[in-house]
Order: C-alpha cells, then sequence, then structure tokens
C-alpha cells in the first residue's frame, strides 16, 4: 500500500522445508594391523519456517519489522557398534525423536543522512539448531575422540548491530560496522579429559590424546568491528580491502567452570583481506589478494595455539575466445605455514602450501 508521495509500506511473506538425512559408516580402533569394529550412526532432520516482514520508507529512511518461526524435528537417531570379526553388535542405542519451536524477531533501520553517508541499525534474535552430525556422529582426529551428544538443545542468539555506509562519488564504497552478539545455549566440543585410558562418552582414549563432547554451553558473547572499502579508480582498476575484529568470550559454563573467560576456539581476533585486480584492453585479467589470519586456540581449553599467518595468492585469466577463458591460480606463494590443528603432544596439521593449477573453462550457451 502506498501512502501519499512520500512513504509507502510493503508487506512480504514466505516459508521454507528443508529435510537432511544423513548417516557415517567406518571401521574404528585399529589394533594389530587391522580395524576391529565397524560403526554406524546418522539419522533425519526437518526444519518448516514462515517468516512476515513490512517495510516502511519514506524518502530518506526506512524502517523494518519482521519475525520468523521455525518448526525444527530430529528423528530415526541411531549409532550401533559392531565387531568386524564376529559380527556381534557391542553398541545398538535408537534415540527419541525430538522437536521444539523457535521464534526469531528482527528490527532493522535505515537512515540517508545525505553527502553519500548512511546510518543503519539492527536489533535481531536467531537460532541454530544442532545438525544430526552433532547429535549422532562421534569422530576422531588423530589421538583427539569427540563424542556425539543426543540431547543438544538449540543454540540462541540474541544481537545489534549500528553501521556507516558512505560513498565517494562513482568511485570509493565503504562500509564500518560494529556489533554485539550474546549466544544462550552455544555448542562446543568441550574437553572431559586425556588419557591413555577409558573416559566417559569416548570410550578408550590413547596416550597423548584428548577426549571431547559436544555440550551446550551456558553463554559466549562476541563483539567487534568490521569495516571494507571499495576503490575504482577506473574501469579497470579495482581495489578493495576488509578488516573483521571478533573479541569472543565464554561468559557461562557451569558443566565445566574453568572455561569461563576463555576465547571461543578456532575463532581468531583479527582478519585482513587486500586485494586488487585489473583488466586489459586483451581481456587479459591479473588479480592478487593478501590474507592475514591473527593466531587462534584450537582448542576450548586454550591450551593449544595456532600460530597467526600471511598468504598471498595470485590469479590470471585470458579470455581466448566467445565461451573459452584459461586461467592459471598460484595459492600461497611464500609457502606460508598454515596451521589447522595441533594434538595435546604438539603434533600440527598443516594446510596447503605452495599450490600451482590452472586450465580452461567453458560457458556454453543455447
Amino acid at each position: 500500500a502506498t501512502v501519499g508521495d512520500r512513504s509507502s509500506n510493503q508487506l512480504t511473506a514466505g516459508g521454507e522445508l528443508r529435510t537432511t538425512e544423513g548417516s557415517t559408516n567406518e571401521n574404528f580402533f585399529f589394533s594389530n594391523g587391522d580395524f576391529l569394529f565397524v560403526r554406524r550412526a546418522g539419522g533425519e532432520q526437518q526444519t518448516a519456517g514462515a517468516f512476515v516482514q513490512n517495510t516502511f520508507s519514506g524518502q530518506r529512511w526506512e524502517f523494518q519489522i519482521g519475525a520468523r518461526g521455525d518448526r525444527w524435528e530430529s528423528e530415526q537417531g541411531f549409532r550401533s557398534e559392531t565387531s568386524r570379526t564376529t559380527g556381534v553388535p557391542r553398541l545398538d542405542l535408537t534415540f527419541e525423536d525430538r522437536s521444539e519451536t523457535e521464534f526469531s524477531p528482527r528490527v532493522a533501520a535505515v537512515f540517508d543522512a545525505g553527502n553519500g553517508i548512511g546510518i543503519r541499525g539492527s536489533v535481531y534474535e536467531a537460532f541454530r539448531a544442532p545438525s544430526i552430525n552433532e547429535l549422532y556422529r562421534p569422530f576422531r582426529v588423530r589421538s583427539d575422540i569427540t563424542a556425539a551428544n543426543e540431547a543438544l538443545v538449540p543454540e540462541n542468539l540474541t544481537g545489534t548491530e549500528v553501521g556507516v555506509d558512505f560513498r565517494g562519488g562513482k568511485t570509493v564504497r565503504g562500509k564500518v560496522t560494529g556489533f554485539w552478539n550474546e549466544i544462550d545455549d552455544p555448542i562446543a566440543n568441550v574437553t572431559i579429559g586425556f588419557g591413555p585410558g577409558r573416559i566417559g562418552p569416548c570410550g578408550f582414549t590413547p596416550g597423548g590424546g584428548a577426549c571431547r563432547q559436544r555440550q551446550n554451553l551456558d553463554q559466549t558473547e562476541v563483539s567487534g568491528l568490521e569495516a571494507e572499502i571499495d576503490v575504482r579508480p577506473s574501469h579497470r582498476l579495482r581495489m578493495s580491502a576488509s578488516y573483521l575484529y571478533s573479541d569472543t568470550e565464554i561468559t557461562g559454563a557451569s558443566n565445566q567452570p574453568a572455561l569461563r573467560g576463555n576465547r571461543i576456539a578456532q575463532v581468531p581476533e583479527t582478519q585482513v583481506v587486500v586485494r586488487a585486480s585489473y583488466a586489459s584492453d586483451s581481456n587479459l585479467g591479473i588479480s592478487i589478494q593478501a590474507r592475514f589470519v591473527d593466531d587462534q586456540f584450537e582448542d576450548d581449553l586454550n591450551t593449544r595455539p595456532l600460530d597467526s599467518f600471511t598468504t598471498v595468492d595470485v590469479a590470471v585469466t585470458q579470455k581466448l575466445n566467445d565461451g573459452w577463458t584459461a586461467f592459471l591460480r598460484l595459492e600461497n606463494i611464500f609457502d606460508e605455514e598454515i596451521q589447522t590443528g595441533r594434538t595435546e603432544t604438539g603434533l600440527t596439521a598443516i594446510g596447503t602450501p605452495f599450490l600451482v593449477h590452472g586450465g580452461v573453462r567453458v560457458r556454453l550457451r543455447h
């Protein structure tokens, strides 16, 4: 509906239905040159959601109010373990079907302050249901074992953000956003104990390994700043940069009080990306990107640090003719060591080193 010439409102509504089904089938417990058992685990999950949003707008402002309702169900969860030699089951579990309903409101506003400056803000709530992977599937990485937890409840987030967008003619665009999020019942891999020996939900845990279980903590907080700038001095040259600062903290963990005050695992405080690209008259394209990722912790106890790193990538493309493009990409050209994991004994997993790949892309047109 439209009211006069200066303001209007637009109502939007919709819905969605998602179904996920998954299972794992793996051999485990390696001893004397062979795996002793086979494990199967999995389940199904359905989510049905509906949303409604009304947008009120004037000459220099826009206001949105909306809400979303979701119903999620986890069904047919199971986990079994069977001897590979005798076929005798040693574990055969089926889990109770579960369902919950969640409500997520949102309010947002945008104001055009003039001179290419826009001011925006929003307050919102959201949720995330535990996945069937988190509910039913245990896994092992090197000597560390992580147990599933069929009793997990959804994460619930309350957040707010305030930002400024700016434009400098046709060549410069940017934005700065400050944000704060509080998450109730966040799901984390919580350390139960260390091997060797039988530990809680993990069973036998080898020496140098840890037993972890997916659990709901009481609360975490994430606050920070995000900034982006895009500069296009000509139609052939483009430069951009982005910066993200995230201050994370576990603010409540009654099941593991020692975690209170720790940083959230595997979340760096600072990330910076700088890009530049150029397109020539001969359809040759060149781009370069540098990415910095600050140090972080592998684990919830903050005892396994992962070092910061900086990588540089270069990409070259050449359009051959209509629909055909050759490309060459050089990733991590300075062969920076990227630490992706660390065990209790100090064994460090390393990410992709210097990599070169290329080929030809074909776009078919009908």
